[in-house]
């Protein structure tokens, strides 16, 4: 049954994440987030985001206590409550379609093909895909801003490594900056065999830059090792001065960054 609601609960919006969070909620009634993280196997500052999240959906109520407990409504209550909301992204979903349909010839016409745009992508997976339909188009170089839970998370995604392996091979130059651990270690000699990688203490940012054309940054830090999280957000544009700005941070993160082969070395890790 647990397993039968937390795929309903996923299918009709929430988070992985968010699901198993409701759930332990609701196994326990009116529970604190330690006592929530307890059951959920989480984190206790990744339930505290992901109740509050919760929270603002109606799934459930803080009290006033001290230190406060979260009460969720009922499972019913809450499938209801996510189906009716569905119905209203659906409603909203239909009204951008109508609106884009009736805008888009007209505003297609003549457009300069060198138009700078700039677009904002929701969601790790969509950011993902993303960054695997962009470098295929990819000429020259590609550097890349990672988290370590970040080069993780992209480098078990579908064919990411296979891709990058493929355009290397052509002559695209790739440059990584990331916070190497004993965690993304086995990721960090994929990607080295590809691409070369520098460690620096504390990288949060996920930024990318493909041949000084387009470039991209997460607006939301959120470095969860879900693959998707619902709440990312990331900005892509091939506007020069966004691009010029992400080269910049680049640089000055990879002047600063170790090697990754010593770097390994002096934490007793196999380059």
């Amino acid at each position: 049954m647990s397993s039968d609601l937390l795929e309903t609960l996923v299918e009709l919006g929430l988070t992985n994440s968010e699901a198993k969070v409701y759930l332990a909620a609701a196994r326990l009634g009116a529970a604190t987030t330690t006592e929530i993280a307890a059951t959920s196997e989480k984190e206790r500052s990744n339930t505290h985001h992901l109740l509050h999240r919760l929270e603002q959906l109606g799934l459930v109520d803080a009290t006033l206590d001290s230190p406060t407990r979260f009460k969720p409504v009922e499972p019913k209550e809450a499938i209801d409550h996510l189906f009716e909301l569905q119905k209203i992204r659906l409603r909203k979903l239909e009204e951008m379609k109508s609106s884009t349909l009736t805008s888009l010839a007209p505003a297609t016409v003549g457009t300069p093909p060198n138009t700078e745009t700039f677009s904002v992508v929701r969601g790790r997976v969509r950011t993902y895909l993303r960054v695997i339909g962009t470098l295929p188009t990819c000429r020259s170089d590609v550097s890349m801003l990672m988290s370590s839970n970040g080069l993780i998370r992209l480098s078990r995604f579908r064919n990411f490594v296979q891709l990058m392996g493929q355009k290397a091979k052509e002559g695209v130059k790739f440059r990584v900056v990331t916070e190497i651990t004993r965690d993304n270690a086995e990721y960090v000699r994929i990607v080295g065999e590809m691409a070369e990688v520098r460690h620096v203490r504390n990288q949060t940012t996920n930024a990318s830059i493909y041949d000084m054309k387009i470039g991209s940054v997460a607006l939301s830090i959120n470095d969860a090792l879900e693959e998707d999280v619902a709440d990312h957000v990331a900005l892509w544009s091939n506007g020069a001065s966004f691009v010029k700005m992400l080269e910049s941070l680049f640089d000055s993160a990879w002047f600063l960054a170790a090697p990754a082969a010593p770097t390994m070395k002096s934490m007793g890790l196999r380059p």
